[in-house]
């Protein structure tokens, strides 16, 4: 090429065809737009229009934030993509949700079995599945075990947890753990209420625990038990035959109770003395 003269001065750059002088603050933009022209960050475009609002850039820089705000391939397949997850799925978040709760409801309990239905249904004999019902099992076992019983209204919850536990496989190891619970609560209540001498206390919520497991023999010796403590309270007071009473209807919940057998000889025998020595007073 010839050589040729121009009035223009000093250092220039060839810069997307444009030249730019050697202007300090025209190098800076034209090096950050380089930088950032590929940038996928919108933020990144709208602070260089910021920077430099003059910009022979700025036409650019607003149709890229354009086309980074356009919905892209992948956002409109996305429909699609949540077609293709495994409807079980939210279900059994649901349901998690509610199991690791702060408390256990009867009525999120229930919830709970209504919602492994539910899993069934969608997703019968899955992996999936199986596992869920194990975790919610396993999770109404410590449920189970965690509880502070201190009243029969807390007894409610376990008896509760074993009520689902029994929906969901009634012959589960974990429900049939839940069931021991529930009785050993039942027991320490009873023995909480007799070592503080509330018998009647003691004999509602042994009923109750015969309501739960009718057969369980330890149940019915402690509310016999509790029926001698009303009848040595009562004996204390002369009120010998209601004692006697007391005692018959405790051998009415276990006829093995010896302490109970031996008191109600005991309470025969006052008795018959008492009668013969009112035949033989004189009447004056």
């Amino acid at each position: 090429f010839p050589h040729s003269r121009s009035d223009t001065e000093g250092d220039f750059y060839f810069i997307d065809k444009v030249i730019i002088q050697s202007d300090p603050k025209a190098m800076a933009e034209a090096a950050l737009w380089e930088q950032l022209k590929n940038s996928s960050v919108v933020q990144d475009y709208e602070d260089f229009i910021s920077a430099y609002p003059d910009s022979m850039y700025v036409a650019a820089a607003r149709l890229r934030i354009q086309q980074l705000k356009r919905p892209t391939q992948v956002a409109t397949t996305k429909p699609a993509v949540e077609i293709t997850r495994d409807p079980v799925d939210p279900v059994i978040a649901e349901a998690y949700k509610l199991l690791y709760s702060e408390k256990l409801t009867k009525e999120s309990l229930s919830k709970i079995v209504e919602l492994y239905s539910e899993a069934i249904a969608i997703s019968p004999d899955t992996p999936k599945v199986f596992n869920f019902k194990k975790a919610v099992l396993d999770g109404f076992v410590q449920a189970a075990n965690s509880a502070q019983i201190n009243s029969i209204a807390d007894l409610q919850q376990i008896t509760d947890l074993y009520d689902q536990a029994s929906r969901l496989s009634p012959h589960a190891g974990e429900a049939l753990s839940i069931r021991t619970i529930a009785v050993e609560s039942y027991i320490n209540l009873i023995n909480k209420a007799i070592n503080n001498k509330e018998f009647q206390s003691a004999i509602t919520v042994g009923t109750q625990g015969l309501d739960f497991e009718s057969d369980n023999e330890r149940l019915k010796t402690l509310i016999s038990d509790a029926y001698l403590g009303i009848a040595e309270n009562l004996e204390a007071t002369g009120n010998i035959q209601e004692a006697l009473n007391k005692v018959n209807k405790g051998l009415g919940y276990s006829t093995r109770n010896s302490r109970l057998r031996s008191y109600k000889a005991e309470l025969e025998e006052t008795l018959e003395t008492k009668d013969r020595t009112k035949r033989f007073i004189p009447v004056m």
